[in-house]
């Protein structure tokens, strides 16, 4: 059992404080951030989630990672329940209304991937991963379409190093963002993070915990299912939260890839 002195847990309690969690439901931004080239990011894609009806007119829009040229990863939230007809990728831009269109074929969520909710509030996710393969190859290239590196199986990634979320989600609370962006943060320890969302959780070593102690930058709504950068290194996959992100102070949490490293193997071949 983990135990600190008072001092200790106060120091840690006014870090974690001046962070701030992901938003609620199917999206996810990055607040704060800071514009970027998709020459920067090239392995970057923007995803739009029709309604099931097929009308363009509604949906919800997410972020996802190539991997391959058949291949993006992103959440398993975003894509639950959707047809892949529904499902529009668009890469090697970083205006997100712009690039090249991509349809989807297939979307494949991890079998153990659960959403617990209570009226429209979150309650607890696991697993939150999928992959959804396109119907075209990417046109995979040196400057603006690329293929992540991608965690190992079981790489450790200990708090208190620098990593970088990158979307296209909202940059404040009723402001919305064509430009991508990205926010450097500071992983946070597992069980740190987990006392602050509660024992009702599933933040376990399935997840990677992110603050900016500083400058308050996060994710928040359309940034869900887009990376977690170490270095060139993609470690993370934007997860969810239960309260808008603008207006409480939590650490921003995340699928750990390294976990599910074996699993995209097994389902893709990559």
């Amino acid at each position: 059992m983990i135990s600190m002195t008072p001092l200790l847990f106060v120091i840690l309690l006014a870090v974690v404080e001046s962070a701030v969690i992901p938003t609620d439901d199917t999206d996810n931004r990055i607040l704060g951030g800071d514009d970027v080239h998709i020459a920067e990011f090239p392995t970057m894609a923007y995803m739009f989630v029709a309604a099931n009806d097929g009308l363009v007119q509604s949906g919800h829009r997410c972020a996802a990672t190539i991997i391959s040229e058949r291949w993006v990863l992103t959440a398993g939230h975003c894509v639950e329940g959707v047809l892949p007809e529904n499902v529009i990728l668009k890469v090697g831009n970083h205006y997100k209304n712009h690039g090249l269109f991509h349809q989807a074929s297939r979307i494949i969520i991890h079998e153990e991937f659960i959403l617990e909710k209570e009226s429209d509030n979150v309650v607890d996710v696991q697993n939150d991963i999928a992959l959804v393969e396109v119907e075209e190859a990417l046109p995979l290239n040196a400057l603006t379409v690329k293929a992540a590196i991608l965690a190992s199986q079981n790489e450790d990634i200990p708090p208190g190093i620098s990593v970088t979320a990158v979307g296209w989600g909202r940059i404040g609370e009723y402001t919305t963002t064509d430009y991508l962006k990205k926010a450097s943060m500071l992983t946070m320890s597992i069980w740190l993070c987990k006392y602050y969302y509660g024992p009702q959780t599933s933040i376990d070593t399935r997840n990677v915990c992110a603050i900016d102690p500083q400058e308050g930058r996060h994710t928040c709504a359309g940034d869900s299912g887009g990376p977690l950068f170490d270095g060139n290194v993609v470690v993370g996959v934007t997860s969810i939260g239960r309260d808008p992100c603008i207006r409480v102070r939590r650490p921003t949490v995340f699928t750990n890839v390294a976990y599910f490293r074996d699993w995209i193997t097994q389902r893709t071949g990559i």
